[in-house]
């Protein structure tokens, strides 16, 4: 089982970490969007029916540093490239948002 990395979350509101635990998200803010999306795009990504989604503030996620994905016009999306797992996503219809 891969070790998870050690790091100060004590500002952190939000966390979150791919299957395998080898990359990490964060965030310093609550939501500014909570919405569902049923749309091909995120259905097909996340492997879900109707896959739920928080927009937060640019500023206030802290992201891999990994390349974003550009699959889809408009979309970035991160993911893990050890075990596929996806992290975050922005989207040019809900900017300053991730």
């Amino acid at each position: 089982m891969p070790s998870e990395r050690k790091r100060d979350t004590s500002h952190d509101l939000h966390t979150g970490r791919c299957y395998c635990g080898a990359l990490c998200i964060s965030a310093t803010e609550d939501p500014l969007t909570v919405a569902y999306c049923h749309c091909a795009d995120c259905r097909r990504w996340t492997g879900s029916p109707l896959p739920a989604f928080a927009g937060i503030a640019d500023a206030a996620v802290s992201l891999p540093k990994t390349d974003p994905l550009e699959l889809s016009p408009g979309v970035q999306r991160w993911a893990c490239g050890r075990c596929g797992s996806p992290l975050a996503a922005r989207f040019a219809y809900l900017p300053g948002q991730t």
